[in-house]
């Protein structure tokens, strides 16, 4: 089905699943879903559709930070650093050398 339809989809992969899940019942009961910020957070500047929208922004120990388009008009480098730099802080304790 991929391999026919990919260069339809606009969003490959994301089309994809969306279109399993909605056509085979074996694939929904199979598949969980979370918050979208916990595993792929916006950082600020981010997303401006939702500039007031919480459930797309980065918190404290969100597990991945999206970085797709940061290149317009962002600190790619500057942001990396800062997540870097919290991403060791954060998990700091559990480090012994």
């Amino acid at each position: 089905m991929y391999e026919q339809m990919h260069m339809q989809w606009e969003h490959k992969e994301q089309d994809a699943l969306e279109t399993l899940y909605s056509t085979q019942s074996w694939v929904r009961d199979r598949i969980a879903f979370l918050p979208l910020r916990k595993i792929n957070a916006f950082p600020p500047g981010a997303c401006s559709d939702q500039l007031d929208d919480p459930q797309f922004f980065f918190h404290n120990h969100d597990f991945v930070i999206n970085m797709a388009g940061c290149e317009y008009g962002r600190d790619c480098w500057g942001e990396m650093e800062h997540y870097k730099a919290l991403s060791k802080k954060l998990q700091k304790w559990w480090r012994f050398w």
